[in-house]
């Protein structure tokens, strides 16, 4: 049930009180007093009851939204993770098929020079054979020099066609992920940028109107920008989740995510970003 919902039964609770008390002021008039004591006793018990379940029905709304929130928040954390993950594949994938770029090229510079070499040698064998026809030794010996220069240059285009499969393979992988990526609405540059470093702080300040904001002992020069998500920690317990929402060179102002603080912030609680780049569920902290 939402705020209007519980509005719309308060006014309908309300309503009914007024109706009610009508119909005791028209039925005074044809009653004894004792008669109508008595039903407006039972009348008001009965409001207080049905008032008392409303309030624990909407208790128990506030906890199951206080739970969707958490169960909302956890869910992010995931995809954040499984979003990191996928990145560090990409990159890994995009280096593989840079190397084997590289080792596409100088195949085929390779292969060119042989090509080179081997036209070369047929010229020099048929000089050979035209000046002298007593250097059958020498030409024999050239003949096998170019039968290993072509083994060289089979060998060669077959790995060729192997690294062409290969980079064919790559290239299929890497659309695959920019098309995943694409989706998402990210790129190489948001994904960095949402990665703060480790850092850790402390609590430096509480915000005396919005009590979910706090001032915090890191800032620009720490590598701590606007956007990066930062955990509070006391005593080894998590006090809650909050996103910076603006940085100066040496400190940075942050406000608890909606849902996600469980305890009152205090100056000289510790502040890290370890917690939120390894996206871990903690523990809720007793008042």
């Amino acid at each position: 049930m939402n705020l209007l919902g519980k509005i719309l039964t308060f006014l309908i609770l309300l309503t009914s009180v007024a109706f009610c008390m009508v119909a005791i002021v028209v039925v005074a008039s044809h009653q004894s007093w004792k008669e109508t004591a008595e039903a407006n006793r039972k009348t008001a018990e009965d409001f207080r009851k049905r008032f008392q379940n409303a309030e624990e029905q909407i208790a128990a709304l506030r906890g199951q939204n206080e739970k969707a929130s958490v169960a909302r928040a956890q869910a992010i954390a995931y995809l954040n993770s499984q979003l990191a993950i996928e990145r560090e594949r990409y990159s890994a994938q995009i280096l593989q098929v840079q190397n084997l770029r590289s080792q596409l090229d100088t195949s085929i510079a390779n292969l060119q020079n042989a090509e080179s070499r081997l036209k070369d040698q047929d010229q020099q064998i048929q000089t050979l054979g035209q000046q002298n026809r007593g250097l059958a030794a020498d030409l024999a010996s050239q003949s096998q020099r170019v039968a290993v220069i072509l083994s060289q240059v089979e060998a060669a285009e077959v790995k060729k066609e192997q690294l062409a499969s290969q980079l064919q393979q790559m290239m299929v992988e890497y659309n695959d992920l920019k098309k995943v990526a694409d989706v998402v609405g990210i790129d190489k540059n948001t994904l960095w940028a949402q990665i703060p470093p480790d850092l850790t702080g402390r609590v430096t300040g509480i915000s005396a109107n919005q009590q979910d904001v706090f001032a915090v002992s890191l800032g620009l020069d720490d590598g701590l920008r606007e956007g990066h998500t930062v955990d509070v920690v006391r005593n080894g317990r998590h006090i809650g989740t909050a996103t910076v929402v603006s940085s100066q060179a040496n400190n940075a102002t942050a406000k608890f995510v909606t849902g996600m603080r469980n305890a009152m912030p205090q100056v000289g609680d510790e502040v890290t970003t370890v917690l939120a780049k390894r996206l871990n569920t903690s523990l809720p902290v007793n008042n």
